[in-house]
């Protein structure tokens, strides 16, 4: 086996920039959602090719490549373990054209009502005025972005029109921007069934936990599993700090997780989808205490956060990293938080990013500072106050 990923086998992943690309992790752009056979062109089949022969292709794959070189258990590595069943089932292997599209993940447009500081313009329009203002000031700040993306639409029926005879669907993701915004989640999901058993499907929604709808939630019982992953990595105003900007607090997402919950629907699973990040090391503890004892959910899912560099907890300074490891470790060993088997896991690749020292450190870290002056003093909401550790080496 070389670096076989399955998404790039038998996903079809689309980008709020109506292309294709290989996963959902990258940004290169491989077809155009209306080029016929897209899956099946040369940027497709020189990919795979690649990682049979054991090569990564860093402008597709970086994301992973980083992981994997500092020694993480990769999205690759996770993905593989999760293909094994639905290969089995529809008893295919790593082809380099004409495979089974078994995972779909479309990002449905970038309109969203938060701007995350680990994200940017092209997955939040409320980004752009900011991003301008970052721009303006060092464009080396500022994920991949020109002036001329602003609100972008998927064309879903283009898709399905595409791809749709293809589809023997086991996994659906749905992000955005944020896909409860409105009401076109719904239609498309409903669409697929044209496609695929809607009972095959299980249906992955990432959302900010703002617009959460109810009522339209209910009607999603004909499918296999419904999950809805609440994008948070902090508890109290930290997460509006790190997430919505002040738009929407963090007693209000509990309330409507709890809302959720009282749903009592028997396909729905309601988990927690984080990212470790220098912001918040230190309030890692609180965190899973919060969803594990204060309000359970059914799983919580924690990424050490590689892009953008200058945000991964990796480059935190010397002083800092024990305070950050001492936290991790104090979520290991507490029986009544260490509930769940992907916490073991994903703390222990939180552990490794943390000892993994940068060559360029240094320079990251800068940037880190600059970027994080920068954004709080245009929104007025400051890191001395809600990390005063990490301000202190800033």
């Amino acid at each position: 086996m070389g670096l076989e990923c399955p998404i790039a086998f038998f996903g079809l992943t689309v980008h709020p920039t109506n292309v294709i690309t290989s996963c959902m992790l990258s940004e290169n752009p491989l077809a155009k959602v209306n080029e016929k056979d897209g899956l099946n062109n040369q940027n497709f089949q020189d990919l795979r090719q690649a990682m049979l022969d054991g090569n990564w292709t860093k402008h597709n794959c970086e994301s992973c490549m980083v992981q994997e070189q500092k020694g993480l258990y990769s999205d690759r590595k996770k993905w593989l373990e999760k293909a094994k069943r639905p290969m089995k089932i529809h008893n295919v292997g790593f082809e380099l054209e004409n495979n089974p599209i078994l995972h779909l993940n479309i990002n449905l447009n970038n309109v969203c009502n938060f701007k995350c500081r680990m994200c940017g313009p092209k997955y939040s329009n409320a980004w752009i005025p900011d991003a301008k203002y970052l721009k303006s000031k060092d464009k080396l700040i500022v994920r991949n972005w020109e002036d001329s993306e602003a609100k972008q639409f998927v064309d879903y029926f283009k898709i399905l029109e595409q791809y749709g005879d293809r589809m023997k669907l086991q996994t659906v993701w749905v992000t955005g921007g944020e896909p409860f915004i409105d009401n076109q989640i719904f239609g498309i999901l409903h669409q697929l069934k044209n496609y695929s058993k809607a009972s095959s499907m299980n249906i992955n929604i990432t959302t900010n936990g703002s617009k959460i709808n109810l009522e339209k939630i209910k009607q999603l019982h004909e499918f296999g599993e419904v999950c809805i992953n609440i994008s948070v990595d902090a508890t109290g105003s930290l997460f509006s700090y790190m997430r919505s900007a002040g738009v929407f607090n963090f007693e209000q997402l509990c309330k409507n997780i709890i809302a959720l919950k009282n749903l009592n629907m028997d396909n729905l699973k309601i988990q927690i989808n984080g990212s470790h990040q220098v912001y918040n090391s230190l309030n890692i503890f609180d965190f899973y205490k919060t969803f594990t004892k204060d309000i359970p959910v059914d799983d919580i899912q924690m990424r050490s956060l590689s892009h953008p560099e200058h945000l991964s907890s990796c480059i935190l300074p010397k002083a800092i990293k024990p305070l950050a490891i001492e936290q991790v470790e104090k979520i290991l060993a507490d029986p009544f938080i260490n509930v769940h088997a992907r916490i073991r896991p994903d703390l222990n690749n939180v552990i490794k990013n943390l000892k993994f020292e940068p060559l360029d450190k240094d320079i990251l870290w800068k940037r880190f500072i600059k970027f994080t002056k920068l954004l709080d003093d245009r929104r007025q909401h400051y890191i001395q106050d809600e990390v005063p550790e990490v301000w202190e080496n800033m």
